[in-house]
């Protein structure tokens, strides 16, 4: 605090205060992104591991596609396959998804 002629003046209080509060929202993006990547990264390990103890991968599709439309937060979707010598994709796995007109 500075005294001039009689009057106070405070200097960088409100600079420090703007400071803090961008480093707060900068914290708290952050640690969201964080929490983000270790769901994603948990999904991924409970897909490997369905994929690991399935048979097939028809078997492990429905709990794939559960993981990532939580993580998506998607209503419904499917998981379709595409190889080299298929012209088209061949659908493993779909949902009904119903929309509702308002």
């Amino acid at each position: 605090m500075s005294i001039v002629l009689g009057k106070c003046y405070s200097r960088g209080s409100t600079v420090d205060s703007m400071k803090l509060k961008e480093m707060q929202a900068a914290l708290s993006q952050a640690l969201e992104d964080a929490r983000q990547r270790q769901a994603q990264v948990s999904a991924l390990l409970r897909g490997s591991r369905v994929i690991l103890e399935s048979r097939d991968f028809k078997e492990a599709a429905p709990s794939i596609f559960d993981a990532c439309k939580t993580l998506l937060g998607a209503s419904g979707g499917y998981i379709s396959l595409l190889t080299e010598d298929e012209p088209r994709s061949q659908v493993v796995f779909q949902t009904q998804v119903t929309c509702l007109a308002r």
